[in-house]
């Protein structure tokens, strides 16, 4: 358990971070007016920024070596199915949030941006 934390640390924060997003009141955003922009726009741009930590994180522990399932099962499926569930959980137990299927295509394009921004970076450097 200590080397998950201690491997996944910064995924794991990310993790919660939206969960608390997801979940808290809609009323706690409205000072935030730093920048305009959409909701969808949100959704991408934050799961593009968890996509990217996730796979960071799981390249850094497996430098010797993965196999594709378990890369495609921990960095692109789970926050993929992350994103759905948010959206049930938010319309059955978190009104007046509502689900928006748009927001969970706004999350899984984030996620496969990410997945291509990486897929350069490692190419082209040797962070991994």
């Amino acid at each position: 358990m200590s080397n998950i934390l201690k491997n996944y640390w910064k995924s794991i924060l990310f993790t919660f971070l939206i969960f608390y997003l997801s979940f808290a009141k809609p009323a706690s955003f409205k000072d935030i007016n730093v920048m305009q922009i959409t909701d969808k726009t949100a959704h991408y741009l934050v799961y593009v920024a968890y996509g990217m930590v996730i796979i960071f994180d799981f390249l850094r522990k497996n430098r010797s070596g993965y196999s594709l399932p378990s890369f495609l099962l921990f960095c692109i499926v789970l926050p993929i199915l992350m994103g759905g569930m948010i959206e049930i959980v938010q319309e059955t137990f978190f009104k007046p949030r509502a689900a928006e299927w748009i927001d969970w295509l706004a999350d899984i394009f984030g996620i496969f941006t990410a997945w291509a921004i990486m897929h350069l970076l490692k190419n082209r450097t040797k962070l991994f």
